[in-house]
């Protein structure tokens, strides 16, 4: 039950930093559910907010401890373009394991350079825009070769 009141907290104390500062209003119903939905209609303004690698962190550490907890599912690895390292040709790639909400464990390029979680939301965005663009990001099993982007029809 302790990871779920801290989960709680965590998301509500971002949710009333979205709501002060947007001047917007909050979640319409209280929970879990609720908070993270409003976020993620907030993650473009969260993304580019000063404390946006605090933000990171925080949904790191309490996505590591849920992980404890339950238990990581089978891993998918999922493309995710171009290394952000200037100079680096690899591809970035994060691992999602199964019965997650899709936040990855680890991004790391296939050149072995890690993507700290402040940064996951810069890589987030960049994909948006890339999905914008008509295309899309596909999942593969660990066992399978890697993912795979994909041109949509046009």
């Amino acid at each position: 039950m302790a990871i779920r009141t801290e989960t709680q907290n965590t998301l509500g104390s971002w949710a009333r930093l979205v709501v002060d500062e947007c001047g917007t209003a909050g979640p319409s119903r209280e929970g879990i559910p609720p908070l993270v939905s409003f976020l993620i209609r907030h993650s473009g303004w969260l993304a580019a907010h000063p404390a946006a690698g605090d933000f990171a962190e925080e949904i790191a550490a309490l996505v590591r401890s849920a992980r404890r907890i339950a238990g990581p599912g089978p891993a998918h690895r999922v493309d995710l373009g171009r290394c952000l390292r200037s100079g680096c040709a690899g591809t970035l790639r994060a691992v999602v394991h199964d019965g997650d909400d899709a936040t990855p464990g680890q991004v790391a390029c296939d050149a072995g350079h890690a993507l700290p979680p402040q940064q996951w939301l810069l890589v987030a965005h960049r994909m948006r825009r890339t999905a914008s663009r008509g295309e899309r990001v596909t999942r593969r099993h660990d066992g399978d070769r890697a993912g795979v982007r994909e041109e949509a029809a046009r």
